[in-house]
């Protein structure tokens, strides 16, 4: 839901409950596990070294489950069902370029099934400007565990505005990559060290 107002908190609450019934707004459920770009999607993919070490690991895999990469100072976190489990929601407020935009999403795979990785996957409902599926994920090294943050997604526009604005949207895509791997080592207390 884009707006040049900021939701308030009511308009934020029916968003989600309008949300719960609603059916994702793409079909290619999971193609970001097989880091894979359906046709006429754009893709977007990052991935930087957060540390070293089991230590950093749990911390990370703790800053993932906190949703540490959505708290940004241009992008907050403003409901969420709790911790990421297939079929919770999750909802963001973002502003950039004088827009605000509530996003809705709802969580599709959680990837927690080793001991080296955690992390994962949400697509987007109806409110969302833009439609398309978004993972994170981090993972240790069991031979160096140097510890790396990951962020792989696929979108279109799926608003008339966001139409009109894709060059930005994309655009404020990879500055979300970078501030949510600086969130992250933040998260873990450490220095950067993008690849």
């Amino acid at each position: 839901m884009l707006s040049l107002f900021r939701p308030d908190e009511q308009l934020i609450s029916r968003t989600m409950e309008a949300s719960r019934g609603q059916q994702l707004t793409y079909s290619d459920l999971l193609a970001t596990v097989e880091t894979r770009t359906p046709a006429g999607f754009s893709p977007n993919y990052w991935k930087s070294r957060i540390g070293t070490g089991l230590q950093v690991f749990r911390l990370a895999c703790s800053a993932i489950d906190e949703l540490q990469m959505l708290k940004l100072g241009w992008l907050s976190v403003v409901a969420a069902d709790g911790p990421p489990e297939v079929g919770r929601q999750v909802a963001t407020l973002a502003r950039s370029s004088g827009i605000w935009s509530l996003n809705v999403a709802r969580v599709v795979a959680v990837d927690n099934e080793t001991e080296h990785r955690h992390g994962f996957c949400y697509g987007t409902l109806p409110e969302y400007p833009v439609s398309g599926e978004e993972r994170f994920t981090v993972a240790c090294d069991p031979d160096t565990l140097e510890v790396t943050f990951e962020v792989f997604s696929f979108s279109r526009p799926a608003a008339l505005l966001a139409k009109a604005g894709w060059p930005l949207i994309r655009r404020a895509q990879r500055q979300f990559c970078s501030d949510a791997a600086a969130a992250m080592r933040n998260a873990c207390k450490c220095e950067p060290t993008d690849s």
